[in-house]
């Protein structure tokens, strides 16, 4: 998911909100692939279109809060204005490009008068200004307010050039200037005169500043006075603006809606393009062609290591998986899950081909942490899982259980499992689990696929080559599976890994012996 980058706070929030397609959703779980295969398509023909379209995407911020208050009839702030009119002016380049988008029918309402709205003097910037157009009053008010200022600052410069060509001194723009202490004269000068005022001391020198007269006071006062009319005209100016937003609400959430759903949908895209993904084809049962599990082949990229793509057929029932240890059973099984719920998700998926049916629910057992944590085993937090999937099976589900009773003693962990697996083969889910025992898998109506693993390595030659570098046997390690027919025994390959990994032989010659043993 977290490879799948959206643009937008809309596409966000439809990220993950992202719809599961369970198993009656075929027919629009269906028609979603469509849109997306077609979409893949033509953003592959025409890069540009959508670099840009992906441009205009990122700058959307989220609205939906000032949406609330133009909903309750909240004067808009200034801040909240520009906010709406950067987005209706994103959404007018987006209007202008759709033609040549491939969006079947998701269609963006035009929001000119909108535009109009929040720039009536069609200056065509995206910042937000209460414009004198908008009231007689605020005009009046503005042009009073600028003559006044005009009206100060000449004065202002009169009584600077009188006071600075009668002491000559500079007296700097903001009416303040500086004497040094040592010029007695001047200084007595200075304190004859009323329109000089004492501003502060340093060490060396003494600050004064022109002293504003009566006159430019009371335009300043009036000026105060003009810019508290302002503010109150500008509310209402931006009332009558939020009354007129009203009106657009339903626009406005309709082009959320759709912005979202463009940016979820090339989002998707664009996944499927980055990592050569292909379009999951509906069908019974649960087939990958050379499936790629993303984020162990992420992993093993940065080991420099290659993911073998693995291959699977399964069918509603019950299918048991055997293999040695390290030989990609788990893998396997992680793999199922993920291809099933990317693509009930209506994601592509990476392998050649992918056929499965919807499901109303994945299951993958795992050690339950918190179930330990509570004082259960690791069996005990197993049985507790696979329990509750149990009583789902008739569901159309997908179970996926590793290592079934792997914590309890063999004897029983293999009763067990063999009385879970007839329970699991005759129901509606697809049923896959992994195990080491023996005989779990030899009846005609469970699947046996049995991981190659290690199987045509020379372990002779192996152990010359290595020592006990784990990347190098997972390197040599095939995760193709092969259908087993009849009765077979699950590959011993413990013993000569161990060897491989440098256990000392004294021990692992009496591991055989003892093996030998229980065998006969």
């Amino acid at each position: 998911m977290n490879k799948i980058k959206v643009q937008t706070p809309f596409g966000l929030k439809r990220k993950k909100e992202l719809k599961v397609y369970k198993a009656d959703d075929s027919s629009a779980l269906s028609a979603h692939l469509d849109q997306l295969e077609a979409l893949k398509r033509h953003m592959e023909k025409h890069p540009v279109t959508y670099k840009k379209v992906r441009g205009i995407l990122a700058h959307f911020k989220s609205i939906e809060l000032t949406l609330e208050r133009i909903y309750s009839l909240e004067t808009l702030s200034v801040t909240e204005l520009f906010e709406i009119k950067q987005f209706v002016l994103l959404v007018d380049k987006l209007v202008m490009l759709q033609d040549e988008l491939c969006f079947n029918d998701l269609k963006l309402i035009p929001l000119r008068d909108v535009i109009t709205l929040l720039d009536p003097e069609d200056i065509g910037i995206n910042s937000f200004y209460i414009y004198d157009g908008y009231s007689d009053k605020l005009r009046l008010i503005r042009a009073r307010m600028k003559t006044l200022e005009g009206e100060i600052q000449s004065a202002k410069k009169q009584a600077r050039d009188h006071i600075s060509k009668a002491l000559n001194i500079k007296i700097r723009p903001n009416d303040e200037f500086t004497i040094k202490k040592h010029e007695e004269l001047l200084m007595a000068e200075i304190e004859k005169r009323d329109d000089i005022v004492y501003v502060s001391d340093t060490m060396m020198h003494r600050n004064f500043k022109v002293k504003v007269t009566d006159h430019v006071l009371e335009k300043m006062q009036e000026i105060d006075r003009l810019r508290l009319e302002e503010e109150e005209e500008s509310f209402m100016v931006r009332t009558m603006l939020t009354k007129k937003l009203y009106d657009h609400l339903d626009a406005f959430r309709n082009n959320i809606d759709i912005i979202g759903q463009m940016d979820i949908l090339m989002a998707k895209s664009y996944f499927a393009i980055a990592f050569h993904m292909t379009r999951p084809l509906l069908g019974k049962g649960l087939k990958i062609d050379e499936g790629i599990h993303l984020k162990v082949q992420d992993h093993l990229h940065s080991e420099g290591l290659k993911f073998m793509p693995i291959t699977i057929d399964v069918e509603e029932g019950m299918s048991c998986i055997t293999g040695a240890n390290m030989g990609g059973k788990t893998i396997c099984l992680r793999l199922m899950g993920q291809m099933q719920t990317m693509a009930q998700l209506g994601l592509f998926v990476p392998c050649k081909r992918f056929e499965f049916e919807p499901r109303n629910f994945v299951f993958l057992s795992s050690q339950d942490a918190q179930s330990i944590d509570k004082g259960l085993s690791t069996f005990g937090a197993e049985m507790v899982n696979v329990s509750k999937v149990l009583e789902k099976a008739d569901e159309k589900g997908l179970i996926l259980i590793d290592e079934l009773a792997r914590g309890t003693n063999p004897k029983e962990g293999y009763a067990i499992s063999k009385a879970i697996i007839n329970y699991l083969k005759d129901k509606a889910s697809v049923s896959v689990i992994t195990t080491h025992f023996d005989g779990l898998a030899d009846e005609e109506d469970v699947l046996h696929l049995q991981v190659r693993g290690l199987k045509d390595v020379d372990f002779e030659d192996l152990k010359i080559n290595i020592k006990g570098d784990l990347e190098t046997i997972h390197s040599l390690m095939d995760y193709r599976l092969e259908v087993i027919k009849g009765p077979e025994a699950v590959p011993k390959d413990a013993i000569r890994i161990s060897k491989l990994m440098g256990v000392d032989d004294e021990i692992l010659e009496d591991a055989r012996r003892i093996l030998d043993g229980e065998e006969r």
